[in-house]
Parts: C-alpha cells; structure tokens; sequence
C-alpha cells in the first residue's frame, strides 16, 4: 500500500506533462482494439496459409515444408510462439487479440524513440504519434494473424536502441551493440525483412565511427582505435548470427538458398512466366517514375497494376487506404448497401473517404521523402548515429521495390505498405519534423498547415472504417 502511495506522485507529474502523447496513444491503443469488432482474421493476407503453418506447428511442433505452404519460408519464431497458444485451445480471433497487443507495443515504442530522439521538439513528436495512431496499413496488419505485427516491435526495439548503441563507447558500447543483436537476431527469426536492420546498422556504423568518432568523444590510443572501434560491429554481427543464423542455414540445406520466398515454392507456377526475363526488363521505365490518375480516382486494386502498372502510386495507396480491400472497412450486412473492389464488398462510404485519404497520403509521403533527404544529409554530415533508423527506413523502401521487379505478378501483391511497417518509425519522426519545421515560419506555415490537414484526411478515412465497425453500422 504504502509503494502503491509513493509511486502515485511520481505518475501524476507525468500525466499531467504528457496529456497529449497519452491522448494520441490512447487512440492509437483504441483504434487497433477495434480490429476485434467486425474484422473476421481470415479476412487478413495470406490469412489461409498463415494459419496452416500455426496449425502444423502446434500438432507436430516443426517447420512445414515450403513445397506445400507457400508461406513457409517465413521464419518461425512468431509460427511456434502462436502454435504454442493454438495448442493451448487459442483460435484465430484469441490471435488477432496477440497482434493487437503486440501492435500497442510498437506503438510504444515509437514514442519512447520519439522523447529520446526528437527532444525540443514537441509538435514535431505528435505529429509523429498522431500518424502511427491513424495509419491504415499499421493499424490493420495490427488485427492480421500473421508473423507481421511481431516482427514490426521487435524492429522498432531494434531501431529505438540502435544509435544509443552505435555512439556508445568501451564497454558499453560492446553491451549495447550485443543486446541489439540479440533483438535484430529475434527479428530476423520472424521475418528476413530484419537484414535490412543489419544493412542501417552496419553502414551506420562505419560511417559514424570508422570515418570519424562519436561527436564529443576523446581521440583513443592510436594503437589500440582499431580493434577497439571494430570489436562493437563485430560483437553484433556475431549475436545476430548466433541468434538466427541456424534458420537461414536449415533454409540452404533443405532447399538450396538461404532465404526462399514464396516463388521458391507453391507459389513457382506465379514466376514462371517471369523466369526467362532479366531483372532490369521485369518493369517498364514508367513503373518506377510514372504516376496514376486510376488510383487517385478509385484507390483499389486494380487501379495502378493493371493495365499499366505503377510502383509508387501503388505503394501509396496501400499505405494509406486497404488498396487490396481486405475488409479495413467493414464488409456490409445482408441486405445493405454495399460496393465491390477486388472482389470484396466495401460500404459505398468507403470510396469516397478512401480518395480523400489518398490525397492526403500523397502529400504526406512526399513530404516525408523531401524531409529523409535532407534529415539524412544533416545528420550524415555531423555523423550523428541517428542516421541509423533513417538508413533503415530508405533501405526498407530499396528492399521493397527489389522486391516487386523480382516478383512481377501483380494479382499476388507484391507492393504493400504494410511491408514497411517495420522500418516506418524513422518515417513517422521525419513527416512530424517537417511538418514542425514548416510551422516555424510564417511564409511556410501555410505549407504546415497542408500536411495537418492531409494527416486529417488519413485519419478522416481511418475513423470511418473503425466507428463503422464498433457502432455496427451497416
């Protein structure tokens, strides 16, 4: 009693500073619990084959053979974790409740990264919070049963540790680059995205320490800068191996690469007709610079794929609109009003606040890319180890267009938003200091203004798709 009254005025100083954090965490919190209301988890991606690979976990406790589940390339950390609840008598939608908490984790996590990394800058810290609390594609692969929403905090751990880790010196810095491996290691133990992880935080690291020490730091020894300076990367790498190379090796011995996809697999008969095409000829030039008025008209698949296929636009709308129509927004009762795109029944008031968040989408992301060129430039400049989440957030969207020239059939969505998620802290931070930024001057604050109300139109759509959902409407 008496720890539970001394912690109490410890807690209410804090509240009382951070009312508007706790707000937009809060509605981060509520919005991805609402996923629970009137979102089937079969409803989610792949959601079939996801749960094949739990079941076959749970009743066999081994790894499925990719042959016949074309997902089982995936790592298994989340696949034992979530077989191990299913054997328990857990079912999907007891799952789908797992994702959520581990999306209010992330969510979390954002925002310990935003106070530690973004300091004297407030506006800019809940413009951040504000866009990880509305985004679509966050907050539905959030409500998925699928190996995402893991992978997404133990990255954002990753990424919130990282530079403390990088500019950290002696023996810290040893401690702290070895439990940064043991978390990338467990992320690359969900998904084979995490390598991107190790890319940022190795190139982090030569450019910070190799070419020029931590700001501030004392010059070390000439005889012993060497070793003392190599031994934290390598301590990292050797963890991250430690901790999940054994899969990626198990990959190579059973099916001959060490990290398969879905086409090495069930999926092949999809790349087939690909297999002949050199990689720089799988996408006309206009599919990495061109643009499409078919999405900002009707943001849906096929819009932007078919008949011409655009990266970018694509990349938007998944981002922020369910552009694959994975029922974000509620699929109508019997008997009610009701459109379809991709095949699936949408409410008609979908459509139009789906546009307006495309718009406001468009406007966000390039505002965000503008700001990651000059951000990254600053801080590469001062050789700041901020720049290692920046780094990951570019190679995650490198990763992500490999990906899609690799993988050419579009009708499999080979873009998704969704697949950024667990490099998006950086991106949050950088569209809330730009918008902040812009505020500070009168001749840009109209500028601010724009990037409020483009977060607005986001959230526009965010909040009807969920109040459609919890208020049953339809």
């Amino acid at each position: 009693m008496n720890d539970r009254a001394a912690r109490a005025p410890r807690i209410l100083p804090f509240v009382a500073a951070h009312r508007p954090e706790l707000l937009l965490v809060g509605l981060g919190i509520v919005l991805r619990l609402t996923m629970r209301a009137r979102f089937a988890p079969s409803g989610g991606f792949d959601f079939a084959a996801h749960w094949r690979y739990i079941e076959w976990v749970a009743r066999h406790g081994t790894i499925p053979d990719l042959r016949t589940n074309y997902i089982a390339y995936h790592a298994p950390l989340y696949y034992f974790f979530a077989g191990g609840l299913r054997h328990l008598g857990l079912g999907s939608p007891g799952l789908a409740t797992v994702s959520a908490l581990f999306g209010v984790a992330r969510l979390l996590l954002v925002w310990w990264g935003l106070e530690l990394y973004v300091p004297n800058r407030r506006p800019a810290r809940l413009i951040a919070l504000a866009t990880i609390a509305v985004l679509p594609s966050s907050i539905h692969i959030d409500g998925m049963v699928s190996n995402e929403p893991l992978n997404n905090a133990l990255s954002a751990l990753a990424l919130v540790l990282a530079p403390r880790a990088v500019a950290a010196e002696g023996a810290t810095a040893l401690r702290r680059m070895a439990a940064l491996g043991v978390v990338v290691g467990l992320a690359l133990l969900t998904k084979i995205s995490a390598v991107l992880i190790v890319g940022a935080v190795g190139a982090g690291w030569v450019w910070v320490v190799r070419r020029g020490a931590v700001a501030g730091a004392a010059p070390q020894p000439a005889r012993r800068r060497p070793g003392a300076r190599l031994a934290p990367l390598l301590v990292f790498l050797a963890v991250v191996v430690g901790v999940s190379g054994w899969f990626y090796a198990y990959q190579r011995i059973r099916y001959g690469v060490w990290a398969p996809t879905a086409y090495n697999g069930a999926g092949s008969a999809a790349q087939a007709r690909f297999q002949g095409i050199p990689y720089l000829r799988r996408r006309p030039a206009p599919y990495f610079v061109g643009w499409s008025a078919d999405v900002a008209r009707d943001p849906y698949y096929p819009s932007g794929s078919a008949p011409a296929s655009r990266f970018w636009p694509v990349l938007v709308a998944s981002t922020f609109v369910d552009y694959w129509s994975h029922s974000f927004a509620p699929i109508p009762r019997d008997g009610n009003p009701r459109v379809l795109r991709n095949g699936r029944a949408i409410p008609p008031g979908a459509v139009g606040t789906a546009r307006l968040a495309f718009l406001g989408g468009t406007v966000i992301a390039a505002v965000t890319g503008l700001a990651w060129l000059i951000v990254a430039w600053r801080l590469a400049r001062r050789r700041d180890a901020r720049l290692v989440p920046v780094l990951a957030a570019a190679l995650a969207v490198a990763g992500q267009l490999h990906y899609a020239v690799s993988f050419p059939a579009d009708d499999w969505g080979p873009v998704k938003g969704a697949y950024l998620q667990f490099a998006a802290p950086a991106f949050f931070a950088l569209f809330g200091i730009a918008t902040d930024a812009l505020g500070r001057r009168p001749r840009t604050r109209p500028l601010a203004a724009a990037c409020v109300l483009a977060l607005a139109l986001v959230a526009g759509y965010t909040l009807y798709c969920r109040a459609f959902a919890v208020l049953d409407l339809g």
